[in-house]
């Protein structure tokens, strides 16, 4: 499985000028090393803030039975939370050709939703038989917290977990280790507590 950036998200999460403030900076020196660290926050969370467009290119579609009382293993869980939306589902058939399933023949869910989203075959439908092998079947999505009139609908919460994060970052530059990078104030936490796909 792999996860590949098609569209990466324009515009940025919170403003250089209110993680400066956060980081109580009034100078512009740091500019950069701001802005990067800000950078950073965001990706540190496995969430997909601002629109953006992903590809999930996996060896398989999923099937079988997993012995729970749905037995349904074909569903096929989309990261990056929240979901905007499916536009497409491809496939290499057992010539080797790259096909394109009817949306009619699959069912996005969790549009929207914190946790994130799935697909899965309409009712009455099953996934197609696939060439096996590296791509054999490739999902392009769209997530993110779409923008409405112009402005973005990232949560407040996450917006000021960024900034905090950034000066939290920011003020411990001499000791920046993989695991200082790891650590998040509890402060950072507490606002995350309701988006809970973050790493630990």
């Amino acid at each position: 499985m792999a996860l590949v950036l098609i569209t990466p998200p324009a515009g940025d999460v919170v403003s250089l000028a209110s993680a400066k403030a956060a980081c109580r900076v009034e100078h512009d020196e740091d500019d950069a090393y701001i802005a990067g660290l800000v950078a950073a926050a965001v990706g540190w969370l496995d969430r997909a803030l601002r629109p953006q467009t992903w590809e999930l290119r996996l060896d398989a579609f999923p099937c079988g039975w997993d012995g729970r009382a749905s037995g349904r293993t074909d569903v096929i869980d989309l990261p990056l939370p929240p979901l905007i939306g499916v536009t497409a589902v491809q496939y290499r058939d057992p010539s080797g050709a790259l096909q394109t399933l009817a949306p009619a023949s699959w069912r996005a869910s969790g549009i929207g939703a914190l946790g994130g989203g799935a697909l899965r075959p309409a009712p009455g439908w099953s996934w197609p038989a696939a060439e096996p092998g590296p791509e054999a079947a490739i999902v392009r999505f769209e997530a993110g917290h779409p923008d409405v009139g112009g402005s973005t609908t990232v949560p407040a919460p996450i917006q000021q977990a960024v900034r905090l994060l950034a000066a939290h970052w920011y003020e411990r530059r001499e000791a920046s280790t993989a695991e200082t990078l790891a650590e998040a104030p509890f402060a950072v936490r507490a606002l995350l507590a309701g988006y809970r796909t973050w790493r630990p």
